[in-house]
């Protein structure tokens, strides 16, 4: 069933976030292209993951559809659960998060270089946006989770950042030579 919703849906796979214009009031989320109308190269996804609803009035709700790995929302294993805007379901090491399209910019999300956009279905409609890297990779060369993702869109700011978490970290000190 098609609707005029107004929801931006955010699946970040491989390091990369990819953002669609949600338009359907239910969606498959899984491996298989033909059943699916978000595709994951994930293996960690089953083949028919989770489906997510969305109903005027009372929200989204996910229910796993038996799948071998399971559906977490916020880091917790769920069946069936609602959820809101901006909470993270995650399937295997990839995330998935929704928002309106009608918060800031800021508030949502940058959507930039619109040309780089890759198509997973034609049931989604996908909107101005782009493929980004979207994870902060630490010091230690590990992608950390949800929590510390953040959007990359400044890359002074980072290494900014990167220069003030060594100045502030004690292990990082210099010790004095007498």
């Amino acid at each position: 069933m098609s609707t005029n919703l107004d929801i931006i849906l955010e699946v970040v796979e491989n390091a990369r976030s990819t953002f669609f214009k949600v338009t359907k009031t239910s969606l498959i989320i899984g491996r298989d292209a033909d059943k699916a109308d978000i595709v994951l190269s994930e293996s960690g996804a089953s083949k028919e993951h989770c489906r997510i609803d969305f109903k005027a009035g009372l929200g989204f709700t996910v229910t796993d559809l038996n799948s071998k790995n399971g559906t977490h929302i916020n880091n917790l294993p769920v069946k069936k659960s609602s959820f809101f805007l901006d909470d993270v379901i995650q399937i295997g090491e990839s995330y998935i998060r929704f928002a309106s399209s009608q918060m800031s910019v800021n508030a949502c999300m940058k959507l930039k270089n619109p040309n780089k956009l890759k198509k997973m279905n034609k049931s989604i409609t996908l909107v101005q946006g782009s493929t980004t890297k979207d994870r902060l990779v630490s010091n230690d060369g590990d992608h950390h989770g949800m929590k510390e993702i953040t959007a990359i869109d400044d890359m002074n700011r980072i290494r900014g950042a990167g220069k003030l978490i060594e100045r502030n970290n004690p292990s990082k000190k210099k010790k004095k030579k007498n």
